[in-house]
């Protein structure tokens, strides 16, 4: 396997994980739920059904969960990912990749895809991040 193929699979399960964690982010700044331990008693009734919740174990989010749970609280965000079939997709790519559960691999076209998505939905969660990803650049210098 050459190099950048081994750093496209790197590079998407970080991907995968920025998009997990931007919903986790969501639940816990603004709805005040731990996405790690969700109290069931907090979860509504539709989603626990889909979840097959049947006691009062703490449960850990997936993504997939994280923002089901955002889009039944309303959360913009939430809403456009389960309506975002590029987005559904591209997760279903990487879930099919040696990454996950699957043999297939991650070509460049899915990878470029996934990062322009997970900036899409980094930028509506932190609102500056255009210009922080700039800031954090490192210096070129110039002889």
């Amino acid at each position: 396997m050459d190099e950048h193929k081994i750093l496209r699979i790197d590079a998407v399960a970080r991907l995968y994980r920025t998009v997990e964690l931007i919903a986790h982010y969501r639940l816990k700044r603004i709805y005040e739920i731990d996405p790690q331990r969700s109290d069931p008693s907090i979860i509504p009734k539709e989603l626990w059904r889909r979840w097959n919740i049947t006691g009062e174990e703490p449960i850990k989010l997936s993504l997939k969960m994280s923002y089901e749970l955002l889009e039944a609280e309303r959360d913009i965000l939430g809403e456009r990912f389960i309506k975002d079939m590029k987005m559904q997709g591209l997760l279903s790519r990487r879930n099919q990749s040696i990454l996950a559960h699957g043999i297939n691999p991650i070509n460049k076209k899915t990878f470029n895809n996934l990062l322009e998505k997970t900036i899409e939905y980094s930028d509506e969660t932190v609102k500056d991040l255009k210009q922080l990803m700039e800031d954090s650049q490192f210096i070129k210098w110039k002889y």
